[in-house]
């Protein structure tokens, strides 16, 4: 998770440092996109790893799940994942 967190991290200290904290909240709102556009490319590659390689999907079709379960697995999976990122950027911008 830190490494996930480490470039939003890193470049809200770094526009901290240089505009002396006058851009600090278009700095938060920038990293909080930053971990939700991360999020989706991520949810993207797993989708297409689990698909290709892992050939996932063949061994669910004897199952009753269907395409739509087997997304918002993948997307609660991924938000999961990413929702101490959020936390920290929504928490930060309320300070």
């Amino acid at each position: 998770m830190l490494g996930y967190l480490a470039s939003p991290l890193a470049l809200l200290f770094l526009i901290y440092i240089v505009s002396r904290g006058a851009l600090l909240d278009y700095a938060i709102i920038g990293g909080l996109l930053s971990v939700v556009a991360e999020n989706g490319l991520i949810s993207l590659t797993d989708f297409a790893f689990l698909r290709m390689e892992l050939h996932l999907q063949d061994l669910l079709v004897t199952t009753e799940i269907g395409p739509q379960e087997y997304i918002l697995g993948l997307v609660l999976s991924n938000l999961v994942f990413s929702l101490p990122g959020i936390i920290l950027y929504v928490f930060s911008f309320n300070i």
